[in-house]
């Protein structure tokens, strides 16, 4: 994992971590596509949303999770050593899902 950001509805960056290998700006960047992107997913099915997903031009992958009232963007890089996408969606998603209970 390079990084992640928890981020309120309107991208504003409530905790981060990310690595010192991400371009300067690319935080604030990040944060705002990671709220807008949301925001679209949860206008659309708001209770069957679980993550969504998107490739940047750096060849990294960014996902999106509901986290109670925010949202948690985690940043990989895709290559040969990651595992499965889905199956670490799947994953990231079922550790969240056991916080909520």
């Amino acid at each position: 994992m390079n990084a992640f950001f928890l981020v309120d509805g309107n991208g504003n960056v409530l905790d981060r971590n990310f690595s010192s290998k991400m371009e300067p700006g690319a935080d604030k960047k990040l944060s705002k596509a990671i709220a807008a992107c949301g925001r679209i997913y949860l206008s659309i099915s708001p209770k069957q949303f679980r993550y969504a997903a998107f490739l940047r031009r750096n060849n990294t992958q960014v996902f999106i999770f509901r986290f109670g009232r925010h949202l948690l963007g985690v940043v990989t890089e895709v290559g040969a050593q990651n595992p499965d996408t889905d199956r670490m969606a799947k994953e990231i998603f079922a550790i969240l899902s056991k916080e909520k209970t």
